[in-house]
């Protein structure tokens, strides 16, 4: 139901704020454009629209967030009720019929490659040690607790 996706799209924009929505470009413009478009100004509230053209299949825009994830740059809560589900569908993927999240994730991938560059482990590892440096400096006043000096 379309009402219902635009509702839940401006939910989201309230409780989260994100930055970006990403859609397929053909889902925003022929079903939910206009009527998206009308909603934001009755509501005051505007989404930031990215609208993407489908990349050839799902195996191959999941390429994108399985880099990120090798790279150990995707944390998922082992915890979520939802996470066993996530896990099974992505390691059948893609030989079964239910692939609904992995394309979800794919998405997110395609999305940050076009509005972020991913880290280098090297530059990972340095953006931590700068930031343990800085945490040290803020912390110390110049003076030894042994010595007093």
């Amino acid at each position: 139901d379309g009402l219902q996706i635009i509702d839940e799209m401006f939910s989201v924009q309230r409780r989260y704020n994100p930055e970006i929505f990403t859609a397929e470009s053909g889902m925003i413009e022929k079903s939910l454009g206009a009527f998206l478009k009308e909603e934001m100004f009755k509501r005051g509230i505007f989404l930031n629209l990215n609208p993407m053209t489908p990349v050839r299949d799902k195996q191959t825009r999941a390429r994108s967030i399985q880099a990120r994830m090798r790279a150990g740059g995707v944390f998922f809560d082992y915890g979520a009720t939802w996470f066993s589900d996530l896990q099974q569908e992505m390691l059948r993927f893609p030989r079964d019929v239910h692939d609904d999240m992995v394309d979800a994730l794919a998405w997110i991938g395609l999305t940050l490659d076009k509005q972020y560059e991913g880290l280098t482990a090297q530059e990972a590892a340095d953006e931590q040690w700068e930031n343990e440096f800085d945490d040290f400096e803020d912390n110390f006043d110049g003076i030894c607790a042994s010595t007093g000096y």
